[in-house]
Parts: structure tokens; C-alpha cells; sequence
């Protein structure tokens, strides 16, 4: 089924993608979401403890053992420095480059609660933190991004395993896009 017409100027919807569009907004009206706000490191907590059914997870950092996940996008992750950083110059980085510096996991002290308290704490010099680059509008002025090679794809995350799986529907939802030359 063609959803797109491309070419080489423009992309419009075909006549598939204009039905998709208007139904899939008449279904998208009739469906109740609460969202919950929490800091990185309870996004797994809230689907343990049953008060969330999906969570977007960016990174590796946590245990996922009894969740299913599906990646999302793959984005880059520059790493962030303050201007003052000996590695701030450098126009591209490995986590290798990275391996003597203060990386937060999120379990470190002093410990960010968000990206805002993340910010704050490289700016005043005390880490420097490999980040996605959907955060790149939150970086100040006086602080420097640097491109990394260490791709992350955000996640979606459910429980979907075992006993804990209460709810079927992420199963069927939540399921990874195939690229466009699938």
C-alpha cells in the first residue's frame, strides 16, 4: 500500500495516506491518554508498578529485563561539554575519547533529576554527558555540543513479559517502522 507519492521536489499523501489521515484522526479523538511526567530514571518504575503501560526510553542505561522494547528512531547523541572542557574544540568524539571523564549514569551524584538539572551540572564543570539530540534546543549558549559517534535509539518500553504482561494492546501498537527501503 502507497501512503507517499515522493519525487525529487516534493512529498504528498496518496489517496491510501489520505484515507489513513482522516481515519486514523477520528480514532486518535476517540482514545483517552494520561501522560506522566517522571525523570529518566523512574521510566521503568511507572511500568513496573502499573502506572504507565508505555514509557520512551532514551539510552541504555536501564534494566529492561522483564520488558519488551522496540526501538523508536535511531538520533544522534552529541556529547556536551562546558566551553572551557579540553575536549569542547574537537569536532567529533568516540566514547573511547570519553573514557577518563564524569559520564552520569543517572544512579551517579551528584544525581539530574531532568535534562534541565543535566545542563546545570555540566555548565558548572562537574560532568559531561552524551545526550540525544532531540535535546539540542535545551543546550545554553555556554555550553558546547559535539557530535559523537555513539548512536542510541530511543525506545519504546512495555511490560509485555511473564505475569507482569496485564495488557495485550502494546504488543499490537508498539511496533518498530521499517525503514523506507524495507
Amino acid at each position: 500500500m502507497v501512503l507517499f507519492e515522493r519525487s525529487s521536489r516534493k512529498v504528498a499523501l496518496a489517496p491510501a495516506g489520505e484515507v489513513l489521515l482522516a481515519e486514523g484522526g477520528k480514532a486518535l479523538d476517540a482514545v483517552s491518554v494520561d501522560v506522566i511526567m517522571c525523570g529518566i530514571h523512574e521510566r521503568t518504575a511507572v511500568l513496573r508498578d502499573g502506572r504507565a503501560d508505555v514509557s520512551l526510553l532514551h539510552g541504555s542505561f536501564a534494566d529492561l529485563h522483564d520488558l519488551d522494547t522496540a526501538e523508536l528512531l535511531v538520533e544522534s547523541r552529541p556529547a556536551v561539554f562546558p566551553r572551557r572542557h579540553r575536549l569542547a574544540c574537537r569536532t567529533s568524539l568516540t566514547m573511547a575519547d570519553l573514557r577518563d571523564e564524569a559520564l552520569p549514569p543517572w544512579s551517579a551524584r551528584p544525581k539530574a533529576q531532568d535534562v534541565g538539572q543535566l545542563i546545570q551540572l555540566i555548565a558548572l564543570g562537574r560532568l559531561v554527558a552524551v545526550v540525544p539530540s532531540s535535546v539540542r534546543g535545551q543546550i545554553r549558549a555556554d555550553l558546547v555540543p559535539c557530535r559523537s559517534r555513539t548512536p542510541r535509539p530511543p525506545r519504546w518500553c512495555w511490560r509485555g513479559r511473564g505475569a507482569a504482561a496485564r495488557k495485550p494492546w502494546p504488543n499490537s501498537f508498539v511496533r518498530p517502522v521499517p525503514s523506507p527501503s524495507a
